[in-house]
């Protein structure tokens, strides 16, 4: 055997592998839509007329919404509201619990059952006389 006939030899013997192509795939970002409900009234739990009417706008703009989530705000106005309090931390806590917990009670009258509604552990204290609930649609 030549040279030639043992290199073609060896060619064909190795089997040549096909590289599956890679397909790729783009996944559409999750675009999410923020309102910023600041409006509510010092240590209040009531959603402003204002705040529905930016949820409504959301819910009429979006066409699907899988997920809602929910973050108090406290503000310094709050806080000195409860100064004077001796568990000041719970009262505080609770406000923003219950912020949440009237947001939520909303969105569940005008959204679908499907929707998944968040809420944070936390609130947010703001630097601002921000105080409400920041609500994120997915």
């Amino acid at each position: 055997m030549t040279e030639e006939e043992i290199i073609k030899k060896e060619i064909e013997s190795k089997k040549t592998t096909e590289i599956p192509k890679v397909v790729e795939v783009k996944q559409e970002e999750n675009k999410k839509e923020i309102v910023k409900c600041y409006d509510m009234e010092i240590a209040s739990e009531l959603i402003s007329n204002e705040c529905k009417n930016k949820i409504q706008t959301i819910l009429q703009k979006k066409e699907y919404i899988s997920k809602v989530t929910l973050l108090p705000v406290i503000d310094k106005n709050d806080i000195a509201y409860f100064e004077k309090e001796e568990s000041k931390k719970s009262l505080l806590e609770s406000l923003a619990k219950n912020r949440v917990l009237e947001i939520e009670k909303y969105l569940k009258e005008n959204l679908e059952d499907t929707t998944n509604i968040q809420k944070y552990n936390y609130h947010v204290i703001s630097k601002k006389n921000n105080k409400g609930v920041i609500l994120k649609f997915y």
